[in-house]
């Protein structure tokens, strides 16, 4: 149940039985900006995130909410709100009721003062504690833990207490809390930079237009303009998941799947003849309409000489997936498991590989030296991608 509560206040509410043993995700969402840094020494720019001296604590308020409409339906719910310098969107579909799509559409930022701007989208929770700890996603695969203001490794002297904890985002950012079980994610559509840089308060970069030089090698400022001579204009999109963090299978991966598979449509002029094609596209769509286990992505790259490579890439987090090798793979002669890179194969990496005690650094082993080149099924773990090449095709009719 989602309850819309005033004009950027919401709660998402999941109960067991009617109106009983019930948990509430609160939170408020707007957007907020930091002024950039120019200086005498570091600017902000292109590489370079340095808020001015006056947003380091707190950033500012960007865009204010003029008004809001409701559009109620069957299938989806739409609630469009009307910002000064900008629109936005919540979708809310029936068949996927944990998730919301959040769709922003941001006018030209405006530097008239000569005063750089970076935009933020905040997701401000109101009764999660997080205990100053966030986690984000590393290209896409492990999620990180993060800590404000602290390092494993070393005593963290904070002279930047905004971008010192700033992370990339390539597909997630979460906080949870740990007495409630609870956790409320918010995927990206694109690579982002972000943080909780307040308790409770999920903040993503989305839009910057500065007017200095970071003498980082680009040697202008990020300043591009629009067909009309004003900044760009942007639209981005973002997913928020309500989930617990006592489930089996992560909720939050399930949509990132999905996201990561939507339909493309690709169009190409070939010179090679019928029956080539035929073929190709028979083998192709053989791969591709194989049954596979939940969150098992399956990619297909043709080589020269007419091999494939195969990869299968596990994107579930808590669980191992194990699934038969398809039957589209008897039609080749040749079945081999390689590296990642498929550059050699993975019996010869992982005899090559060493380990090492950390004793001495003369004395190296081989590790691995049991693995068995023999594939019959295929076992994936929690995240992992295995790769294997397909040669010497048999004909196949199509």
């Amino acid at each position: 149940l989602i309850v819309y509560k005033s004009q950027q206040d919401f709660e998402f509410k999941v109960c067991k039985s009617k109106n009983k043993d019930c948990k509430s995700w609160n939170w408020k969402q707007d957007y907020r900006m930091y002024n950039s840094y120019v200086g005498n020494d570091q600017n902000s720019g292109v590489y370079i995130f340095r808020p001015d001296v006056n947003s380091q604590n707190a950033s500012l308020p960007y865009a204010s909410l003029i008004n809001s409409t409701l559009y109620p339906g069957t299938v989806v719910t739409v609630i469009r709100m009307y910002w000064k310098n900008m629109i936005s969107e919540y979708r809310i579909r029936n068949q996927s009721p944990n998730g919301i799509e959040v769709e922003t559409f941001i006018q030209p930022i405006d530097v008239s003062d000569n005063i750089g701007k970076e935009i933020t989208i905040n997701f401000q929770t109101a009764n999660l504690s997080n205990s100053n700890t966030f986690y984000t996603d590393s290209n896409g695969l492990e999620m990180q833990k993060r800590i404000v203001n602290h390092r494993d490794t070393w005593d963290l002297q904070v002279n930047q207490p905004v971008s010192g904890n700033y992370y990339p985002i390539n597909a997630a950012i979460y906080l949870e809390d740990t007495d409630k079980k609870q956790r409320f994610t918010v995927l990206t559509d694109r690579s982002q930079g972000g943080g909780v840089i307040q308790p409770g308060d999920i903040e993503i970069m989305i839009h910057r237009r500065l007017v200095a030089d970071d003498a980082r090698g680009c040697g202008e400022p990020l300043n591009e303009k629009d067909y009309d001579g004003k900044g760009l204009r942007e639209r981005v999109k973002h997913y928020l998941v309500f989930s617990e963090t006592t489930e089996t299978t992560s909720l939050f991966r399930t949509y990132q799947f999905w996201l990561d598979q939507t339909l493309d449509l690709n169009f190409v002029a070939s010179q090679k003849t019928d029956e080539v094609v035929a073929r190709e596209v028979s083998l192709g769509e053989s791969l591709k309409l194989t049954d596979l286990p939940d969150l098992v992505k399956m990619f297909i790259t043709l080589e020269e000489g007419g091999s494939f490579l195969v990869r299968f890439h596990n994107t579930d987090d808590l669980n191992n997936k194990t699934f038969p090798l398809p039957d589209v793979f008897k039609s080749f002669q040749n079945v081999e498991e390689t590296s990642l890179s498929a550059n050699q194969l993975k019996s010869e990496m992982l005899a090559r590989k060493l380990s090492w005690n950390g004793a001495n650094p003369k004395e190296f082993a081989a590790s691995f030296t049991n693995y068995s080149p023999k594939i019959d099924n295929v076992t994936l773990r929690a995240l992992e991608i295995r790769t294997f090449r397909l040669s010497n095709p048999s004909k196949i009719s199509a």
